[in-house]
Formats: structure tokens, C-alpha cells, sequence
């Protein structure tokens, strides 16, 4: 494997543009790689049961994302079933070409921002604007569209569930970690500061973002050589070190090159919208100002709480 993941550093360094290195392994490969291919055969040294034919599969896999968090909501991979869902969270099903944005009833107001977010950038940063947001809610035949997708609505939804880390499942619970080998060997130290912002991502240092079953190494521009080469190696120790379940993913990832469920566990990472009063306006700057509209939401929060 050293060799591998040192050759994917190599390749990397001649491409035009920044690429993510994604570790795959036999058996437990994702959908997306055996896309690439119409037919998979585990040669001597497999098993015969490795054989797949996935000449039917397309290169998007359907999922349903659970929107989760009192103050600084995450997201989270549920199994793609009506019963998956409850009044309390927000929930997208992401078709590719269609994106359905479905509020629970109970759900809070920094749920359904974050969840707005993440359409919106599912929509114009990875579909290029090709794909619509849908609100099944507020329509109809939407609403039946988008349970047809989940197998049928069920008799009844399932009820809020408390936002509190201690009600929430193992799945749902992240971690973040700063790496470090500058005594030869590898250590991580956690950082339990949240809400996570762009600004714990230093450009000269390499973090693992740890989730139930995926496992990100973040490489900073300026991050140790070593440290480049060798992130997937480092990705497989932190597993086998943390325990965790057979078949974690471990992708690598390159600053200014993070995928959409990366950057949902941070803040700063979409511009926050500014609106110009005062001065710029011609008003008289003692009654309004230039207002940066999440501090000003940040300390009506503070002031509630």
C-alpha cells in the first residue's frame, strides 16, 4: 500500500489542478470506484465471491442526508428509508438532478439554514446549476415524488429527537484531530473546540476529521512533506489505532479541494451575506453601520441562551 499512496502523491504533482486520494479496499469497495468498471475479478490471492458485475450501476449513488444540531447543525448519511426520517431534523434526498429539502415540522431555524446551504452548493458547485431544489412540504405531487423515492410514506413519522450530543446516535458523533510526527511517530491531538470554523484548518499542518465510518486526512498547502506523501498511510494507522469498523473509508483531501460533507462540519467555508447601511448608503454612521449579519445573529443567540 506504501507504494500505491506514494505513487497518487507523484501523479498528483503533474496534474493541472488539486486531486483527492481515495483508499479502496477488497471487498468494501464504494460504489463510485466499481462504476469505472464493467466488471470487477479478485485474481489469486482473493476470493472467488469477489466477483461483481456492475455493468447496471451508474456513477451517482442516491443518498439521504440527516441535518442534525441545536446551535451548529451537522450532516449525516441515513439509510435511504421513510422511516429514517422524524419531525425534529431536516432531511435532503439527493437525486443528482433533483435535490428535495424536507423540514420536519419541529426542526430549528439553524437546521433549515444549514440544509438551504448545502443545496445550494450541492446544486451550483457540483452539479454546475444542473440540478433543481425541491421542497416536497409545499407541494403535492413533490411530497409523492419524494416518498416514492424512500419505498412509501410511512403510517406515521417518527417524533423529534433532543439535539443534545448524548441523544444523538454513534453515527452521529464527529471528531477532530490535529496530526503531528515531528518525533517520528504519528500523534493526534484533539481539538474540542466547537463550533469547527475554516479557521482550525492551518495551511502548514495535516487534520483527520474522524466520522462513524469515514475517516478524512486533511493536507494543508504548506503541511509537512512527509505528511503529503504518506496521508493515506496515515489515514489506515489512525483507523486500526481508533478501532474502527472493517471497511472505513479513508479519503485523503487537499486544501481548497474539500467535498460538500468536509465543509459541512465547519463554519466560514460559504460567504456570509453583508448588507451595506450607513455611510455607503449616505445614513449618518452613528445610527447604522456596515452590519455583518452572523455576528449580529451570533450575539442575539448569546444573549438568549
Amino acid at each position: 500500500m506504501g507504494s500505491s499512496a506514494a505513487f497518487t502523491v507523484q501523479l498528483s504533482g503533474v496534474l493541472p489542478m488539486q486531486s483527492n486520494h481515495h483508499l479502496e479496499e477488497q471487498g468494501y469497495e464504494s460504489e463510485k470506484f466499481l462504476a469505472y468498471f464493467k466488471s470487477v475479478e479478485y485474481l489469486p490471492g482473493g476470493i472467488e465471491s469477489g466477483f461483481r458485475d456492475v455493468t447496471q450501476k451508474k456513477a451517482f449513488e442516491p443518498r439521504l442526508l440527516h441535518i442534525k444540531g441545536e446551535r451548529y447543525p451537522r450532516m449525516f448519511h441515513v439509510e435511504m428509508t421513510g422511516s429514517s426520517l422524524n419531525e425534529g431534523d431536516v432531511f435532503i434526498l439527493d437525486m443528482d438532478d433533483k435535490i428535495y429539502l424536507w423540514p420536519g415540522k419541529e426542526c430549528n431555524v439553524n437546521e433549515k439554514m444549514k440544509a438551504l446551504e448545502i443545496c445550494t452548493n450541492l446544486r451550483k458547485n457540483e452539479r454546475d446549476c444542473k440540478a433543481e431544489i425541491y421542497f416536497p412540504r409545499e407541494d403535492d405531487e413533490v411530497d409523492k415524488e419524494f416518498w416514492g423515492h424512500l419505498g412509501g410514506k410511512p403510517p406515521s413519522l417518527n417524533p423529534a429527537v433532543p439535539d443534545t450530543e448524548n441523544a444523538m446516535g454513534e453515527d452521529q458523533v464527529y471528531y477532530f484531530y490535529k496530526v503531528s510526527n515531528e518525533t517520528g511517530k504519528l500523534l493526534t491531538t484533539e481539538i474540542k473546540e466547537r463550533p469547527l470554523t475554516v479557521e482550525h484548518l492551518d495551511t502548514n499542518d495535516t487534520f483527520i476529521l474522524e466520522l462513524a465510518n469515514h475517516v478524512y486526512i486533511w493536507i494543508g498547502k504548506g503541511a509537512n512533506v512527509e505528511e503529503k506523501k504518506n496521508a493515506l498511510i496515515i489515514g489506515k494507522q489512525f483507523v486500526k489505532a481508533h478501532n474502527k469498523p472493517k471497511g472505513t473509508r479513508v479519503t485523503r483531501l487537499v486544501e481548497k479541494a474539500e467535498d460538500t460533507l468536509f465543509k459541512s462540519y465547519f463554519n466560514g467555508f460559504y460567504p456570509i451575506l453583508k448588507v451595506d447601511h450607513g455611510a455607503n448608503m449616505g445614513f449618518d454612521m452613528s445610527v447604522t453601520q456596515n452590519q455583518d449579519m452572523a455576528e449580529i445573529a451570533n450575539k442575539k443567540r448569546e444573549a438568549c441562551n
